[in-house]
Protein backbone atom coordinates (compact mmCIF):
# COMPACT_ATOMS: atom_id res chain seq x y z
CA UNK A 1 0.00 0.00 0.00
CA UNK A 2 1.18 3.52 -0.78
CA UNK A 3 0.77 4.77 2.81
CA UNK A 4 3.39 2.18 3.81
CA UNK A 5 5.96 3.75 1.51
CA UNK A 6 9.37 4.30 3.09
CA UNK A 7 11.97 6.43 1.28
CA UNK A 8 15.50 5.15 0.75
CA UNK A 9 18.75 7.00 0.45
CA UNK A 10 20.47 6.13 -2.83
CA UNK A 11 24.27 6.18 -3.18
CA UNK A 12 26.25 5.89 -6.41
CA UNK A 13 30.03 6.11 -6.61
CA UNK A 14 32.74 4.15 -8.43
CA UNK A 15 36.40 4.20 -7.41
CA UNK A 16 38.98 3.35 -10.08
CA UNK A 17 42.50 2.23 -9.18
CA UNK A 18 45.16 4.89 -9.97
CA UNK A 19 42.47 7.43 -10.87
CA UNK A 20 41.37 10.47 -8.86
CA UNK A 21 38.64 10.44 -6.24
CA UNK A 22 35.25 10.27 -7.99
CA UNK A 23 32.04 12.12 -7.31
CA UNK A 24 29.50 10.70 -4.87
CA UNK A 25 25.85 10.93 -5.87
CA UNK A 26 23.36 11.04 -2.99
CA UNK A 27 19.65 11.07 -3.69
CA UNK A 28 16.50 9.56 -2.25
CA UNK A 29 13.57 7.65 -3.68
CA UNK A 30 10.13 9.28 -3.88
CA UNK A 31 6.66 7.72 -3.99
CA UNK A 32 5.74 6.12 -7.30
CA UNK A 33 2.76 8.45 -7.86
CA UNK A 34 4.96 11.58 -7.79
CA UNK A 35 6.48 13.05 -10.94
CA UNK A 36 10.22 12.76 -11.48
CA UNK A 37 11.91 15.76 -9.86
CA UNK A 38 15.70 15.62 -9.57
CA UNK A 39 15.78 18.55 -7.17
CA UNK A 40 13.37 16.83 -4.80
CA UNK A 41 15.33 13.59 -5.06
CA UNK A 42 18.71 15.23 -4.39
CA UNK A 43 20.11 15.22 -0.85
CA UNK A 44 21.93 18.53 -0.63
CA UNK A 45 22.85 19.00 3.01
CA UNK A 46 24.79 15.85 3.95
CA UNK A 47 28.30 15.52 5.34
CA UNK A 48 30.03 13.20 2.82
CA UNK A 49 33.45 11.66 3.42
CA UNK A 50 35.58 8.89 1.95
CA UNK A 51 38.25 7.31 4.18
CA UNK A 52 41.38 5.48 3.11
CA UNK A 53 41.76 2.78 5.74
CA UNK A 54 44.78 1.26 7.43
CA UNK A 55 45.01 -2.56 7.74
CA UNK A 56 43.48 -2.28 11.24
CA UNK A 57 40.49 -0.31 9.82
CA UNK A 58 41.64 2.98 11.35
CA UNK A 59 41.56 6.05 9.13
CA UNK A 60 44.78 6.70 7.19
CA UNK A 61 43.40 9.61 5.14
CA UNK A 62 40.08 11.46 5.32
CA UNK A 63 38.68 13.11 2.19
CA UNK A 64 35.88 15.64 2.54
CA UNK A 65 33.28 16.21 -0.21
CA UNK A 66 31.25 19.31 -1.05
CA UNK A 67 27.80 19.45 -2.63
CA UNK A 68 27.80 20.74 -6.21
CA UNK A 69 24.22 20.27 -7.49
CA UNK A 70 21.55 17.60 -7.98
CA UNK A 71 22.90 15.56 -5.08
CA UNK A 72 26.40 15.35 -6.60
CA UNK A 73 29.24 15.71 -4.10
CA UNK A 74 32.75 16.44 -5.37
CA UNK A 75 36.02 15.94 -3.45
CA UNK A 76 37.42 19.07 -1.84
CA UNK A 77 40.96 17.90 -2.65
CA UNK A 78 42.49 15.58 -5.24
CA UNK A 79 43.83 12.18 -4.27
CA UNK A 80 44.70 9.07 -6.27
CA UNK A 81 42.93 5.78 -5.50
CA UNK A 82 45.42 3.16 -4.32
CA UNK A 83 44.99 -0.38 -5.74
CA UNK A 84 44.76 -3.12 -3.12
CA UNK A 85 43.51 -0.71 -0.43
CA UNK A 86 40.27 -0.47 1.54
CA UNK A 87 38.11 2.65 1.27
CA UNK A 88 35.07 3.55 3.33
CA UNK A 89 32.20 5.86 2.47
CA UNK A 90 30.78 7.68 5.50
CA UNK A 91 27.78 9.98 5.20
CA UNK A 92 25.76 11.74 7.88
CA UNK A 93 22.58 13.58 6.93
CA UNK A 94 21.10 16.70 8.47
CA UNK A 95 18.44 14.53 10.12
CA UNK A 96 21.11 12.35 11.77
CA UNK A 97 20.94 9.32 9.47
CA UNK A 98 24.21 7.47 8.83
CA UNK A 99 25.11 5.79 5.53
CA UNK A 100 28.20 3.58 5.28
CA UNK A 101 29.90 1.31 2.76
CA UNK A 102 33.34 -0.20 2.12
CA UNK A 103 35.21 -1.37 -0.95
CA UNK A 104 38.50 -3.15 -1.57
CA UNK A 105 40.17 -1.78 -4.71
CA UNK A 106 41.24 -4.55 -7.14
CA UNK A 107 44.92 -4.87 -7.99
CA UNK A 108 46.21 -2.99 -11.02
CA UNK A 109 47.10 -4.83 -14.23
CA UNK A 110 48.51 -4.05 -17.66
CA UNK A 111 48.22 -5.16 -21.28
CA UNK A 112 51.43 -6.97 -22.20
CA UNK A 113 50.85 -7.01 -25.96
CA UNK A 114 49.77 -3.35 -26.18
CA UNK A 115 52.03 -2.68 -29.20
CA UNK A 116 50.63 -5.46 -31.37
CA UNK A 117 48.75 -4.59 -34.58
CA UNK A 118 45.19 -4.12 -33.38
CA UNK A 119 43.30 -4.29 -36.67
CA UNK A 120 40.58 -6.93 -36.95
CA UNK A 121 38.06 -8.03 -39.55
CA UNK A 122 34.60 -8.07 -38.00
CA UNK A 123 33.87 -11.63 -36.81
CA UNK A 124 36.91 -12.81 -38.76
CA UNK A 125 39.28 -15.66 -37.92
CA UNK A 126 41.48 -13.36 -35.83
CA UNK A 127 39.93 -13.04 -32.38
CA UNK A 128 40.21 -9.80 -30.38
CA UNK A 129 42.59 -10.96 -27.68
CA UNK A 130 44.78 -9.23 -25.12
CA UNK A 131 47.52 -10.64 -22.92
CA UNK A 132 47.31 -9.20 -19.41
CA UNK A 133 49.24 -9.30 -16.20
CA UNK A 134 46.57 -10.58 -13.77
CA UNK A 135 44.69 -8.32 -11.37
CA UNK A 136 44.89 -9.65 -7.81
CA UNK A 137 41.99 -9.85 -5.39
CA UNK A 138 42.26 -11.55 -1.97
CA UNK A 139 40.80 -15.04 -1.52
CA UNK A 140 39.21 -15.35 -4.95
CA UNK A 141 39.86 -15.33 -8.67
CA UNK A 142 39.52 -12.02 -10.48
CA UNK A 143 36.35 -11.05 -12.34
CA UNK A 144 36.38 -8.94 -15.50
CA UNK A 145 33.95 -7.26 -17.82
CA UNK A 146 34.65 -5.40 -21.06
CA UNK A 147 33.22 -2.29 -22.68
CA UNK A 148 33.50 -1.05 -26.26
CA UNK A 149 33.04 2.58 -27.29
CA UNK A 150 32.94 3.37 -31.02
CA UNK A 151 34.49 6.57 -32.36
CA UNK A 152 32.27 6.95 -35.45
CA UNK A 153 28.77 6.33 -34.12
CA UNK A 154 26.80 7.01 -37.30
CA UNK A 155 24.05 4.68 -38.53
CA UNK A 156 26.10 3.92 -41.65
CA UNK A 157 28.92 2.61 -39.48
CA UNK A 158 26.87 0.10 -37.46
CA UNK A 159 27.85 -3.57 -37.55
CA UNK A 160 25.12 -5.88 -38.99
CA UNK A 161 23.44 -7.02 -35.77
CA UNK A 162 23.14 -3.50 -34.38
CA UNK A 163 22.13 -2.04 -37.74
CA UNK A 164 19.13 -4.36 -37.75
CA UNK A 165 18.17 -3.29 -34.24
CA UNK A 166 18.37 0.40 -35.12
CA UNK A 167 16.87 0.37 -38.61
CA UNK A 168 14.30 -2.41 -38.38
CA UNK A 169 13.40 -2.49 -34.69
CA UNK A 170 13.68 1.27 -34.08
CA UNK A 171 16.02 1.05 -31.11
CA UNK A 172 17.77 4.36 -30.35
CA UNK A 173 21.29 4.29 -31.73
CA UNK A 174 22.73 5.98 -28.63
CA UNK A 175 21.79 2.83 -26.69
CA UNK A 176 24.87 1.23 -28.28
CA UNK A 177 27.42 4.03 -27.96
CA UNK A 178 28.86 2.12 -24.99
CA UNK A 179 28.39 -1.65 -24.85
CA UNK A 180 29.34 -3.90 -21.95
CA UNK A 181 29.88 -7.65 -21.79
CA UNK A 182 28.79 -10.09 -19.14
CA UNK A 183 31.19 -10.81 -16.29
CA UNK A 184 34.00 -13.25 -17.08
CA UNK A 185 35.79 -15.40 -14.53
CA UNK A 186 39.58 -15.48 -14.64
CA UNK A 187 39.56 -19.29 -14.61
CA UNK A 188 37.93 -19.53 -18.05
CA UNK A 189 40.99 -18.08 -19.81
CA UNK A 190 44.34 -19.59 -20.75
CA UNK A 191 47.49 -18.61 -18.87
CA UNK A 192 50.92 -18.40 -20.51
CA UNK A 193 54.28 -19.49 -19.05
CA UNK A 194 54.80 -16.06 -17.46
CA UNK A 195 51.46 -16.25 -15.65
CA UNK A 196 49.77 -13.74 -17.94
CA UNK A 197 46.09 -14.15 -18.84
CA UNK A 198 44.89 -14.38 -22.44
CA UNK A 199 41.57 -12.53 -22.51
CA UNK A 200 39.23 -12.86 -25.50
CA UNK A 201 36.92 -9.91 -26.19
CA UNK A 202 33.45 -10.97 -27.41
CA UNK A 203 32.31 -9.68 -30.80
CA UNK A 204 28.88 -9.05 -29.31
CA UNK A 205 30.01 -5.74 -27.76
CA UNK A 206 31.27 -4.29 -31.08
CA UNK A 207 28.51 -2.05 -32.45
CA UNK A 208 30.53 0.13 -34.85
CA UNK A 209 33.17 -0.36 -37.50
CA UNK A 210 36.34 1.72 -37.36
CA UNK A 211 38.16 2.76 -34.22
CA UNK A 212 36.88 1.45 -30.91
CA UNK A 213 38.14 1.96 -27.39
CA UNK A 214 38.11 -1.32 -25.47
CA UNK A 215 38.13 -1.06 -21.68
CA UNK A 216 39.01 -4.10 -19.58
CA UNK A 217 37.75 -3.82 -16.01
CA UNK A 218 38.59 -5.95 -12.98
CA UNK A 219 35.87 -5.47 -10.36
CA UNK A 220 35.45 -5.68 -6.61
CA UNK A 221 32.90 -7.83 -4.77
CA UNK A 222 30.39 -4.97 -4.57
CA UNK A 223 30.26 -4.42 -8.32
CA UNK A 224 30.29 -8.17 -8.97
CA UNK A 225 27.21 -8.73 -6.80
CA UNK A 226 25.49 -5.59 -8.05
CA UNK A 227 25.93 -6.33 -11.76
CA UNK A 228 24.92 -9.98 -11.46
CA UNK A 229 21.73 -9.14 -9.55
CA UNK A 230 20.33 -6.61 -12.01
CA UNK A 231 19.46 -6.64 -15.69
CA UNK A 232 22.43 -4.69 -17.02
CA UNK A 233 25.23 -2.43 -15.90
CA UNK A 234 24.81 0.21 -18.62
CA UNK A 235 21.01 0.36 -18.75
CA UNK A 236 20.69 2.84 -15.92
CA UNK A 237 18.89 2.51 -12.61
CA UNK A 238 15.22 2.49 -11.68
CA UNK A 239 15.57 4.03 -8.25
CA UNK A 240 13.48 7.05 -9.20
CA UNK A 241 9.83 7.12 -8.13
CA UNK A 242 10.34 4.65 -5.32
CA UNK A 243 11.02 1.54 -7.38
CA UNK A 244 13.72 -0.55 -5.70
CA UNK A 245 15.00 -3.54 -7.66
CA UNK A 246 15.79 -6.93 -6.19
CA UNK A 247 19.45 -5.99 -6.29
CA UNK A 248 22.28 -6.84 -3.91
CA UNK A 249 23.52 -3.64 -2.30
CA UNK A 250 26.56 -3.03 -0.11
CA UNK A 251 25.18 0.13 1.50
CA UNK A 252 24.37 0.26 5.22
CA UNK A 253 21.57 2.78 5.75
CA UNK A 254 20.64 3.02 2.08
CA UNK A 255 20.71 1.38 -1.33
CA UNK A 256 22.84 1.81 -4.44
CA UNK A 257 26.47 1.06 -5.13
CA UNK A 258 29.81 2.04 -3.67
CA UNK A 259 32.13 -0.10 -5.74
CA UNK A 260 35.54 -0.14 -7.33
CA UNK A 261 37.51 -1.47 -10.26
CA UNK A 262 40.91 -1.47 -11.89
CA UNK A 263 40.87 -0.67 -15.61
CA UNK A 264 43.03 -0.46 -18.68
CA UNK A 265 42.15 0.59 -22.24
CA UNK A 266 43.29 -0.17 -25.77
CA UNK A 267 42.41 1.28 -29.16
CA UNK A 268 41.51 -1.19 -31.89
CA UNK A 269 40.22 -0.90 -35.46
CA UNK A 270 37.36 -3.03 -36.78
CA UNK A 271 37.16 -3.54 -40.55
CA UNK A 272 34.24 -4.91 -42.55
CA UNK A 273 34.78 -8.59 -43.31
Amino acid sequence: MQDEYQPHYVVESYLVANDYLPQVRLTKTVPIHEDFNKNKMAVQDANVQIHLLNPDNSIAELYQFKHKNDGRYLPADTAVIKPGSWYKLYITTKSGDIIEAKTLIPGEFNIVNKDQTNVYSYRGNKQIEFTLTPSKYPNRQSYYFFTAKGQDTSKENLTPFYKELVQEKNVWINTYFLNSSDISNESKYNVDEQGNILLKIPWSIIAFYGQNTIAINAIDDNLYNYIRSQDGFTKGTTWANGKVQNTRYNIKGGIGIFGSMASTMQQITIMEN
